[in-house]
């Protein structure tokens, strides 16, 4: 089963995982290689390569179960050459790395922590930046509420958070549906809109954002600083969006 499958910066190249592994082949379907393992376990979430911008590199999670405490996990962010090698190891993690991303720079990582709940992995999910080499990690603290037990029910792993084209801001969606980006340069959250929204999307010059209303409502809306603009496209359900080139 093939999952994950990403395009190489200059579009000749195709990472994927499959079976354990992660793969590449380029474009025409010629030349398929193994790259690296990676763990396929059910607590393991999909997590798809990233590939460096100048397409040499590729980053991937590993994500391990400690066999003597199963309560207890370790995930690794790797780095490899696209054309094989040995990976080697950017920032050991005492978690679950749901997803990772890389900024359009290259300079730094997001991540998703994940957590178990029981034998499930649950709807909490907290979000870390950290520079590309695994230094200066950060943990992010949006200004939302918690959940009963008190822990911050922030980032929803339904929608994952994504970079803006300039790499300066990550936006999110909140499990409450709340719309946020937090802006790397300031350290500020600013809300882009309140309440029961989905599939935030940037727009090419990340200077609009475009998103969709949950549930019954097909209402579609594009937010550009204080102006929102709302259109309903009349469909039976929400769909994912996208910003045409």
């Amino acid at each position: 089963k093939v999952s994950n499958a990403v395009w190489s910066p200059d579009g000749r190249r195709i990472a994927f995982t499959s079976d354990g592994k992660i793969y590449v082949i380029n474009a025409d379907g010629t030349d398929l290689y193994s790259l690296a393992d990676v763990p396929s376990a059910w607590y393991v979430p999909r997590s798809s390569a990233n590939w460096s911008p100048d397409g040499r590199q590729i980053l991937f999670v590993n994500v391990n179960r400690n066999e003597t405490d199963p309560s207890s996990f370790a995930s690794e962010i790797r780095e490899i050459n696209a054309d094989g090698g040995d990976a080697k190891t950017l920032l050991t993690f005492p978690g679950i790395i749901g997803m990772m991303r890389l900024s359009p720079d290259g300079s730094r990582i997001f991540f998703l922590e994940r957590f178990l709940d029981g034998d499930v992995l649950d709807h909490m999910a907290q979000l870390y930046i950290v520079d590309a080499d695994g230094s200066n990690l950060q943990k992010l603290e949006p200004p939302v509420r918690t959940d009963r037990a008190g822990r911050v029910d922030a980032y929803s792993h339904f929608s994952p958070p994504s970079w803006s084209p300039n790499g300066q801001k990550i936006l999110f969606l909140n499990s409450d549906g709340d719309i946020y980006f937090y802006d790397l340069e300031t350290g500020e959250y600013i809300s882009v809109a309140q309440m029961k929204y989905m599939h935030p999307v940037w727009d090419l010059a990340g200077e609009r954002i475009a998103y969709q209303g949950q549930l019954l409502t097909s209402e579609t809306c594009i937010s550009s600083g204080q102006d929102v603009t709302c259109v309903d496209l009349d469909l039976n359900a929400p769909e994912l969006i996208g910003w045409r080139p």
